[in-house]
């Protein structure tokens, strides 16, 4: 018995010391693979840093480079051009300007001389030599898409741009004393309009942020249906299908129930149906067109049935903004959080 128990002793020591050692060598792996990833994590971020200076340094080599050719090559801005196009009007090794589509070279002091001499008219961004070519404004609001007019429209007497610059040889004329301008050629004052502009656009990106916050609520009005598709992206519209929303202009009154019918009605006459039928004719963000059919054809041309358009906007309430007829064709325009 005594031996029997020794040896069952010796087995069981063998296996405990036998399974330690396996969870030595275990931890010692662990530990190693675990050194192994920070030290690849380190390398990744070191590298992620690397290209980040890279790109940083390249990209601030290029601005300086670009300012350097500015300064070098001309003092002045180039009228009608916008200011992230001017390395296309600067001077050639040569001196001339090269026409930016037809590759064409002319003397670099032939550009914007109020004639039209390249034949893709893009040496006349400034005047209306080149009537066929743009002229961008000289104020832009950033993030903007950019403002131009018809070259055309250049220096004709009327404020184009909201800062006059479209008007440039009338500012010249109003700065240079000329007594001896006929009354009939007097100068146009142009009124600087830009800070009007700026201040909308302020007011626009107001509502937008507030707008947004409220549209969580129409999402959440949408978690109980199905089809959700039919009203929009996550049935973001559902919740103006429970409601109608009326306008009066002039003698005729609107019900406007989007997603059911669409009625104009005057005094105390039967309503006239507008749309009955719905379907959606653009639907992506910042353009939502919600196209309603089958409305009544009575003194309609050639019995064309009424059809409304309700063009959704992002506002922070829900309400009928206008209403424009065009031949039994209507096309309202509704603000609500819905379409922010």
């Amino acid at each position: 018995m005594r031996r029997l128990f020794r040896t069952k002793s010796r087995v069981l020591l063998f296996l405990v010391g036998t399974i330690a050692c396996l969870y030595i060598v275990l931890l010692y792996y662990s530990m190693n693979r675990l050194d192994a990833v920070n030290m690849r994590s380190l390398h990744i971020h070191k590298l992620d840093s690397d290209i980040g200076r890279m790109v940083r340094k390249a990209e601030e080599e290029a601005q300086n480079s670009y300012k350097v050719s500015l300064q070098t090559s001309t003092s002045k801005m180039i009228r009608g051009v916008l200011h992230k196009r001017l390395y296309l009007y600067q001077p050639t090794v040569n001196g001339t300007f090269e026409c930016l589509y037809s590759k064409k070279q002319i003397p670099y002091k032939y550009l914007n001389d109020d004639y039209c001499d390249c034949d893709d008219s893009s040496d006349e961004p400034g005047t209306s030599a080149c009537p066929s070519s743009k002229f961008y404004c000289a104020f832009q609001l950033d993030g903007a898409r950019p403002q131009s007019i018809f070259s055309s429209r250049v220096n004709d007497g009327f404020c184009d741009c909201c800062d006059g610059s479209d008007e440039w040889k009338n500012y010249l004329l109003q700065n240079t004393n000329m007594l001896n301008v006929e009354p009939s050629s007097k100068p146009v004052l142009c009124p600087n309009r830009c800070d009007g502009i700026v201040q909308e656009v302020r007011k626009q990106k107001i509502i937008i942020m507030e707008g947004r916050k409220r549209k969580s609520e129409y999402l959440k009005e949408a978690n109980s249906i199905k089809d959700k598709e039919f009203f929009g992206p996550e049935g973001v519209f559902y919740k103006l299908s429970l409601k109608c929303f009326t306008a009066q202009i002039i003698a005729y009154e609107y019900k406007i129930c989007p997603f059911k019918e669409c009625t104009q009605q005057k005094n105390f006459d039967p309503p006239i149906i507008l749309g009955t039928h719905t379907k959606w004719e653009k639907m992506k963000p910042g353009d939502y067109i919600l196209k309603m059919t089958g409305g009544d054809s009575k003194l309609c041309p050639d019995q064309k049935e009424r059809l409304t358009r309700i063009i959704f906007q992002c506002g922070i309430e829900d309400k009928i903004n206008s209403i424009e007829e065009n031949v039994c064709e209507y096309n309202i325009k509704f603000n609500s959080p819905a379409a922010c």
